[in-house]
């Protein structure tokens, strides 16, 4: 009896121990994935809104290339300010009624080598649209656009539609040097899927505001008139989360319209992480334009610790 009764306290002892090491260890692990996630979330953030907005730009320089009237748009034109990319071809329907198209198909690497694409996007709009008319607007559809990042092989398959219009009218190509303005917005619903697996759904609104800065095309862009956020949705790990532009994200022609500034606020359900755009490799403010990658820097709080992350775009 006295050993059955040893045995069966040593047996106790056993199981509380093993339960507060397990305690212990499961604490230790949700801190660690707290951080993780918060990064890893806000680092898809980052990619998706740049790679959207490359999108973005790649119809803009097909739209604005027909001289305003998109249903007799002229073979061959040379715009003021080309967006043509790199890693594409387009093709143009300017006879099908009562919807025409445009399709940017991708086919290989970006002219600073940094990403690949392949899959398209398909610009559609009316037969009697005129994209120089305030207020006209367009459907840009992504069909399976696959970017996947030179530097460390992650990848995103981006899929849905947003409605892009002209708010202000007006072409780029008659913008004047420290004169007016052209202001366009985005609206719409993508899906998306970081790392071939994980699927996650947005909302986006955003207003685009061009201007021609000595010569070169600038773009400033920042939350929609559609929210109050950026980018709203559902996350890769089924939470839900919003993104906010704190500062204007800037494109620039003169650095083959990359991002090269701005900050985004993103707020999910275990951090806030603040991420800023337009950095070198140290973090520190990239002045010149580079060969290669920016690097954008996120920061964010979980239980009164700071955390920092440098990772390229």
């Amino acid at each position: 009896m006295k050993s059955r009764k040893m045995t069966i306290a040593l047996l106790a002892i056993l199981v509380v121990s093993f339960s507060l090491t397990a305690c212990k260890k499961t604490a230790s692990t949700s801190i660690k994935n707290t951080s993780d996630s918060a990064q890893i979330q806000s680092n898809d953030e980052a990619m998706a809104n740049k790679e959207t907005d490359d999108a973005i730009n790649d119809a803009t320089g097909a739209v604005e290339g027909t001289g305003g009237t998109l249903a007799a748009r002229p073979d061959s034109v040379s715009p003021t300010f080309a967006f043509f990319p790199c890693d594409a071809t387009i093709t143009f329907d300017t006879t099908t009624t009562p919807t025409r198209s445009i399709v940017i198909t991708y086919n290989g690497s970006n002219c600073s080598g940094t990403r690949t694409r392949t899959g398209s996007i398909t610009i559609s709009y009316s037969d009697t649209v005129h994209w120089k008319n305030a207020g006209d607007s367009i459907t840009v559809t992504y069909n399976n656009l696959k970017i996947t990042r030179i530097i460390d092989g992650k990848t995103l398959l981006i899929n849905g539609s947003m409605t892009y219009k002209n708010v202000s009218g007006g072409l780029l190509v008659n913008l004047t040097p420290g004169g007016n303005r052209i202001t366009h917005s985005i609206y719409g619903n993508l899906n998306l899927t970081f790392d071939n697996t994980a699927q996650a759904s947005w909302t986006i609104s955003k207003q685009r505001v061009f201007a021609n800065i000595g010569g070169s095309l600038v773009i400033n862009i920042t939350n929609g008139l559609q929210s109050p956020f950026a980018v709203e949705g559902i996350n890769r790990y089924g939470n839900a989360f919003t993104a906010s532009i704190t500062e204007p994200l800037v494109i620039e022609q003169a650095c083959e319209f990359r991002l090269v500034g701005g900050q985004i606020l993103y707020t999910g359900p275990n951090a806030t992480v603040t991420t800023t755009f337009g950095l070198n490799a140290s973090g520190n403010v990239e002045v010149a334009c580079p060969i290669g990658f920016f690097y954008y820097e996120q920061t964010w709080l979980i239980d009164g610790k700071t955390y920092t992350f440098i990772g390229p775009y």
